[in-house]
């Protein structure tokens, strides 16, 4: 898919370490690419911090060893916790299939490949292609309904109900592959983790008891890094990476009802938001800063940001199971979970401009090697050069 001017079209195959959306508390980098938070796109952070990317690190790897929990010195299995999630709304039905979507246009002779990119793109735009890169990519918002869609199912085949269930209570989760955001702030992952049990040599383990309290008193839960570690979601990043020529990464975000994560605020990079289960409300405003660098976040202008989210919102909206939406970097955003819980999907585009490529040349120019003054060698005597 063509780039607009101020983007380096490079292909990858998934997976920037970048946020994903998200939001964040001033002066932070939410990194995240949803948000509701949703803030960062994949979490969030405090303003004038860079959350470090939604991935996490390669320590923090999920395993599928279920999580162990020391009690009276013995070292027991706790079982999964569908049911109590299901006490306080996460509803575990997918959504009904309500369309009958026409299937993406495939040329004779094709290659599969692009076949796969095209189909991932038209998931999560109602436009031609062509039509998405001329009038809204790194432009403007494009609300998607799910009607209007290719999707049966809605968004359910890559991340339902019942597998952000089984990533909380059966995965083994580490940090930083979850945060925790309440009332505008990332809280301390000491609040929801620990020791892993008799012999385990790690004390960052997610305890779903302590998420679960923490979800019913209203904190928004931020499964990251998800383009790394769920199936589904490797494969449709690795399709949807292609299609737009930058690399991507995919945050969940679980709210409980009646909740907002975080506070309005934008990206550092382009977001799709694909809302899988409930309804959240969506309210969109102009960017204040356009086309914001990684360092740039929203924190150092959380005055005016706050002052424009009074204003009229440019797009006000309630996401319901198979709507997407697409937003530009800086464009403002907060999101509110409505009667029931919301799971959504962030897939964070990072961006790839002319400015990036600049200041890798730069950083490469510190080499001390390319530092040192140049010189020219005559008749077998180095002499100075006059050209640096």
């Amino acid at each position: 898919m063509p780039l607009n001017d101020d983007d380096m079209q490079t292909t990858s195959g998934g997976g920037a370490e970048g946020p994903a959306d998200g939001g964040a508390t001033p002066g932070q980098h939410d990194g995240g690419a949803d948000g509701s938070a949703e803030g960062p796109a994949d979490g969030g952070a405090t303003p004038g911090q860079h959350d470090g990317g939604a991935d996490g690190s390669a320590e923090a790897r999920p395993t599928a060893v279920r999580p162990r929990q020391q009690e009276d010195g013995v070292a027991r299995r706790r079982g999964p916790v569908t049911d109590r999630w299901r006490r306080i709304s996460i509803r575990r039905a997918a959504t009904a299939a309500r369309r009958s979507p026409a299937a993406v246009p495939v040329r004779p002779g094709e290659p599969a490949e692009r076949t796969s990119a095209a189909a991932a793109l038209a998931r999560c735009v109602s436009v031609e292609a062509a039509k998405f890169a001329a009038a809204h990519w790194g432009r403007t918002p494009l609300l998607s309904r799910a009607v209007e869609l290719p999707n049966p199912d809605g968004f359910t085949d890559l991340l339902s109900p019942a597998d952000a269930d089984e990533l909380l209570s059966r995965r083994g989760l580490r940090t930083p592959f979850l945060r925790v955001a309440k009332d505008g702030q990332v809280l301390p992952a000491a609040r929801y983790t620990g020791g892993g049990g008799a012999g385990a040599e790690i004390d960052d383990q997610v305890l779903d008891e302590k998420i679960l309290q923490l979800y019913a008193d209203g904190a928004t839960l931020v499964l990251q890094g998800l383009h790394r570690t769920w199936p589904a979601l490797i494969d449709f990043t690795r399709d949807l990476s292609l299609a737009v020529r930058q690399p991507l990464q995919v945050n969940a975000y679980l709210t409980p009802p009646d909740s907002q994560g975080f506070a309005t605020h934008y990206d550092t990079h382009d977001v799709f938001v694909l809302q899988v289960d409930g309804r959240k409300h969506w309210r969109i405003h102009p960017p204040v800063l356009p086309d914001p660098l990684e360092r740039q976040p929203w924190g150092g202008r959380a005055d005016e940001v706050a002052a424009t989210a009074q204003g009229a919102a440019a797009l006000d909206v309630v996401l319901e199971p198979g709507d997407a939406l697409y937003l530009p970097r800086g464009w403002l955003h907060s999101a509110q979970a409505q009667e029931s819980s919301s799971l959504h999907l962030t897939v964070g585009v990072r961006a790839l401009t002319r400015y990036a490529l600049v200041e890798e040349l730069l950083a490469v120019a510190e080499d001390q090697r390319l530092r040192a003054t140049a010189v020219r060698h005559r008749r077998g005597r180095p002499t100075p050069s006059n050209r640096s």
